[in-house]
């Protein structure tokens, strides 16, 4: 019988494993006092923790969740603050450079969050002054990555014997966003830039090449830390308000560009999102597996990309799992694998990121049940 981690990875492959795996970011559970507060952003104490102990807490947290659900891959440090991220915004780095304010503010997501885009008028603004600087003479960056090698060090000794059921960042995981680093406390606002395609196409396009620029040199510095990247995700959302033609010019080929320069590893798309009307371009952008919102029909999908694309969910974080009966978790986890999960390459999850606020117990169960009941590759209508 195969691991939860190794079902895992023959998923992402678009394979059949033995069975459909459950996988999911640790999350705290309502009936198990060990887990009911996270070590992450749902815990209003975590800004208040020093790195380390920011790091140990969470930690701590993953082998609790990874222990008590030993049929389900905890996907620890996936698009979800874990080390695999990319840690500072461009911005962040060329705001004291171009003689700007860095502006934080204290956040419960986790320390403090740089909330002012860089560029506040769009259409006065030079890009031709936006570039990318030696990065590994960076000493924010420098500082990020420290932390990095802790975390690293303190998994090492964590994690032992749990290899089979943790998908963490020392197994070559990494996440990061691309286009959308532009955005949502970076470069500009997201109604400058959604304007900006319209009105200033070359400027945005110069936004795109800087920070796609700056995304590779990050993330062949992280590699020098963590060892070689074998996952790569990339959660840009900004396509949710994208046409076709929009996405097709201004998102695919700064994309791909990412995905080529890390060939040979498996590429992740999340985007909770609703795109149903862009689903092709995932493939062409190079992703290899697409993390998908509750509110997109992996049927529709199916139909579109057929067998070329892992899928990815698409439980509904926010209301089905913290609220629904265990039976209607389970109707959804059969629906999901019957329009998503019949030829393969499927990984029962949350749409997008875990609950927040936590779920009951009897709920995680239901969705480690249904797996094991409907996850056979043996379904029938």
């Amino acid at each position: 019988m195969l691991s939860p981690y190794e079902r895992l990875l023959l998923a992402y492959l678009r394979k059949q494993p033995d069975q459909i795996t459950v996988a999911s970011s640790p999350f705290p559970v309502l009936g198990v006092p060990e887990l009911e507060v996270s070590a992450g952003r749902a815990n209003p104490n975590y800004p208040l923790w020093d790195e380390e102990t920011r790091i140990r807490k969470s930690i701590e947290f993953n082998v609790s969740f990874a222990k008590r659900f030993p049929d389900l891959c905890v996907l620890e440090g996936i698009g979800s603050g874990g080390h695999g991220d990319k840690s500072l915004h461009l911005a962040q780095i060329l705001a004291p450079k171009l003689g700007r304010e860095v502006f934080f503010k204290e956040s419960t997501r986790g320390g403090y969050a740089y909330s002012k885009p860089l560029i506040e008028d769009l259409s006065a603004f030079n890009t031709d002054e936006l570039y990318v600087p030696d990065l590994s003479k960076e000493p924010a960056l420098e500082k990020a990555f420290e932390a990095v090698e802790k975390r690293l060090e303190l998994e090492d000794e964590a994690y032992f014997g749990l290899e089979d059921r943790v998908a963490s960042g020392g197994k070559g995981w990494a996440s990061t966003r691309c286009v959308e680093d532009i955005m949502d406390q970076g470069l500009v606002s997201y109604r400058q830039f959604l304007v900006g395609m319209k009105l200033w196409p070359d400027k945005i396009h110069r936004l795109c090449e800087v920070t796609t620029e700056y995304v590779i040199e990050q993330l062949k510095l992280l590699e020098g830390v963590m060892g070689k990247i074998t996952k790569l995700s990339i959660a840009d959302h900004c396509t949710t308000f994208m046409s076709w033609r929009q996405a097709e010019e201004f998102w695919v080929p700064y994309v791909r560009k990412v995905n080529e320069a890390f060939r040979g590893v498996v590429h992740i798309y999340h985007n909770e999102g609703q795109i149903i009307h862009l689903v092709g371009l995932i493939l062409k952008a190079g992703f290899d597996a697409y993390q998908a919102g509750p509110e997109t029909d992996l049927g529709e999908v199916r139909e579109v990309v057929g067998e070329r694309l892992a899928l990815f969910g698409n439980i509904d974080p926010v209301y089905t799992l913290p609220s629904g009966t265990p039976k209607e978790v389970e109707d959804a986890c059969k629906q999901a694998i019957k329009k998503g999960g019949l030829e393969g390459g499927f990984i029962l999850s949350t749409g997008g990121g875990p609950p927040r606020s936590g779920a009951p117990l009897r709920n995680i169960e239901a969705m480690i049940r249904a797996a094991e009941k409907y996850g056979k590759y043996t379904l029938s209508a």
